[in-house]
């Protein structure tokens, strides 16, 4: 068998950053954790290395915050079109099967119309409390706090 070697890091000008926070309600603890992603994602099959990287990366931040709720900061990210970004939500809503870690969406004009257009929702609509896309991070982080103190009822 010949080795052959393997960043940990696929090849991607994006950059992250990682910040998490905690909150006690209903006298349940609640753990939110940040991801902020900043570059532009290439578009169509040219940005696979960049989900690939996003998901690594979502994977690590999973592992070393371990949160209820993960929130993507995407407001820096230029995003324009290309599927395999779907993956990085998926294993972000799989890492935990027994409890699924929330997922929000932060986004701005920067990527919002094409992650709309991509989830099937109307890129012109507003996005309500509830949604996945929120318009900016005090939106995000709202919404997280709602879907945190979900899981940690749901856990006991």
């Amino acid at each position: 068998m010949k080795l052959a070697p393997l960043s940990l890091f696929p090849e991607s000008a994006l950059s992250h950053s990682l910040a998490a926070g905690s909150f006690d309600a209903d006298g349940l603890y609640c753990e939110v954790a940040v991801l902020r992603f900043t570059g532009r994602y290439r578009d169509g099959s040219r940005g696979n290395p960049d989900a690939d990287y996003m998901g690594v990366v979502a994977a690590a931040a999973l592992a070393r915050a371990t949160p209820d709720v993960l929130v993507l900061d995407l407001r820096a990210l230029d995003y324009r079109w290309g599927n395999s970004i779907l993956g990085v939500f998926v294993d972000v809503a799989e890492a935990d099967r027994e409890y699924p870690v929330g997922l929000v969406l932060a986004t701005s004009p920067r990527c919002r119309p094409a992650l709309a257009t991509l989830l099937g929702l109307d890129p012109r609509a507003e996005p309500g409390p509830e949604d996945l896309l929120q318009d900016g991070l005090e939106a995000a982080l709202t919404r997280a706090r709602g879907l945190a103190l979900a899981r940690a009822r749901a856990i006991g």
